[in-house]
């Protein structure tokens, strides 16, 4: 299956290369499109997309041009501090000494 690179090349002016958090459109005639996301260097997102459009039934797949600032994967949404778990002033000491002697 042939991955077009034509918006890729258009907003950044050379061929997709490089490593990082890749974004395809993939999609089939007459059906709505979907982006898919694949991190690692460019050609083993794009053996990826492919695969997964493929399993898909898509008839074609682009890479799209990563927006200013590139793309980041998504973050895990903030931790929760359980209560339960918050450490004494003398616990907290004692882990701070633990962990300037393994320094």
């Amino acid at each position: 299956m042939r991955v077009s690179t034509t918006q890729y090349r258009f907003s950044h002016g050379r061929d997709p290369r490089g490593t990082g958090l890749w974004a395809f459109e993939m999609g089939a005639h007459g059906r709505p499109s979907e982006t898919y996301f694949a991190q690692g260097t460019y050609a083993q997102a794009r053996r990826e997309a492919t695969r997964q459009a493929r399993a898909m039934d898509y008839d074609w797949v682009q890479v799209l041009p990563k927006p200013p600032g590139g793309l980041r994967a998504p973050t895990p949404p903030p931790h929760q501090e359980n209560p339960a778990m918050r450490l004494t002033p003398d616990e907290r000491a004692d882990l701070q000494a633990t962990e300037n002697r393994r320094r």
